[in-house]
């Protein structure tokens, strides 16, 4: 699986060397950049980061700027990011044993950057991510009073149509009246889903191949073809790209 990298610094010149020197550390790995919150805020919203390179000061003409702690805080702030790694960038000596206390970073690189260092601290990072056990997240769905566990690992598919969300497990179909789909999939964090279609959204781990031409997908397991809506064809594509390698007709 593709790990996903997000680089926050404010100077152009800086933050081209840290993506550089970043894409060396592997060759699985997606690299967002941004120089301000608000936008790597909406990517981070958007996608599953694994790792954050986050500059202290992203106001440098704004005396005492500490931005980049600020956006590291409201990353923790979401359910989805309570265990991401966190690498602050930062010139201000004798503030780091405070931001490994207070806002959990795995590390920190100083100004000016070296490229031994950061990616020294990236492979490390990478390694402990790499190194997680994977987790039997379990939803629970509600139907007649009735609570239904499911691990998340083994939805291979949701749809939902005429008010009823049906749930595809690798052994079971799970119907749920009134449940809204994208509500279901956020609170997912143990796996991908991708919205292929109106009301679809796969599982990218159980995708066997995708046919881009003629608009179908083959999940593992299921005898039926899956449609990609024809609005949705980009939009589907390139979120599975960021996901990782899938076999292409």
């Amino acid at each position: 699986m593709k790990k996903r990298i997000l680089i926050l610094e404010d100077l152009p010149s800086s933050r081209k060397a840290l993506v550089n020197m970043v894409a060396e550390c592997g060759s699985d790995l997606v690299i967002f950049d941004f120089g301000d919150p608000a936008n790597a805020l909406q990517c981070a919203m958007d996608n599953k980061i694994d790792l954050f390179l986050i500059d202290i000061v992203l106001k440098p003409q704004q005396p005492n700027d500490f931005s980049g702690i600020a956006f590291a805080r409201s990353i923790r702030e979401s359910s989805k990011y309570t265990t991401a790694e966190i690498v602050f960038i930062t010139t201000l000596a004798g503030l780091e044993a405070n931001l490994l206390r207070t806002v959990h970073c795995f590390d920190y690189i100083e100004k000016p950057i070296s490229k031994k260092r950061v990616q020294k601290v990236v492979s490390e990072a990478l390694n402990k991510i790499e190194g997680r056990p994977s987790e039997d997240e379990l939803i629970f769905l509600r139907k007649d009073r009735v609570t239904y566990p499911v691990y998340a690992k083994k939805i291979v598919y949701f749809e939902s149509t005429r008010k009823t969300l049906y749930v595809h497990t690798t052994d079971d179909l799970v119907d749920i009246p009134n449940l809204s789909l994208k509500k279901v999939v956020d609170k997912i964090q143990t796996q991908e889903f991708i919205f292929s279609s109106k009301g679809v959204a796969i599982n990218a781990d159980y995708i066997e191949y995708v046919d881009l031409t003629n608009r179908y997908i083959k999940m593992r397991g299921v005898d039926q073809m899956l449609n990609i809506g024809e609005r949705m064809k980009e939009q589907f594509w390139t979120q599975l790209m960021k996901y990782g390698e899938v076999d292409k007709k």
